[in-house]
């Protein structure tokens, strides 16, 4: 039960993750099917539409590591909601296309930055690290699942509407949240926090 507690953000981020990766499979028929002005697909966005995103994980997965060296897993983690939250915001307000590569692009960031994470593996004892990773994936496939049940129900904006207050939510609940006890006791937290005690 702790784990769960300690690891839901991490689990509401592979949610939006999967959620992210399904949405172009919704984004791009509701687009074509009743077209906006200034929101015209053609196969040129198609393509950006459904990769940009995998462009900015990758660039980010390079950073992220370093930024977890520096700030803590867990805080690196959280971080990760700002893009992602913004990504939302900009796919629900889209009116012209950046602003939907915009998205795309913003929560590939976020994408990266979770997905380099090694919080949940520092946190969980050995015996648990293959059940903590298993639970990520399911979370991942709900979200994949949720945005394709959404798509039949709601228009794309209001998909993306619903979905950002999930980021929020996340960074206010893992503020409360303890640091990795590895990265603690690497920089000397832990030593300090034991003689604030005492």
């Amino acid at each position: 039960m702790v784990y769960i507690l300690q690891l839901l953000p991490t689990y509401l981020l592979h949610f939006t993750y999967g959620i992210s990766l399904g949405y172009p499979s919704i984004l791009e028929p509701q687009l074509k099917n009743a077209p906006e002005e200034g929101l015209i697909l053609d196969s040129a966005s198609e393509g950006l539409v459904v990769s940009l995103d995998y462009g900015s994980t990758i660039v980010m997965s390079m950073v992220a590591g370093q930024l977890q060296s520096k700030f803590g897993p867990l805080r690196t983690t959280l971080s990760s909601c700002i893009p992602i939250f913004l990504a939302w915001i900009s796919m629900a307000s889209a009116s012209n296309m950046a602003a939907v590569y915009c998205s795309r692009f913003l929560v590939g960031l976020g994408n990266g930055i979770l997905l380099s994470s090694v919080y949940s593996v520092e946190i969980s004892s050995a015996d648990k690290r293959g059940a903590v990773v298993m639970v990520e994936l399911t979370f991942r496939c709900l979200g994949i699942i949720s945005v394709s049940l959404l798509g039949t129900l709601l228009e794309w904006k209001a998909i993306a509407l619903l979905v950002s207050p999930v980021p929020i939510f996340i960074i206010i609940y893992g503020a409360f949240l303890p640091e990795s006890p590895l990265f603690d006791k690497q920089t000397g937290a832990g030593r300090r926090n034991s003689e604030d005690t005492e």
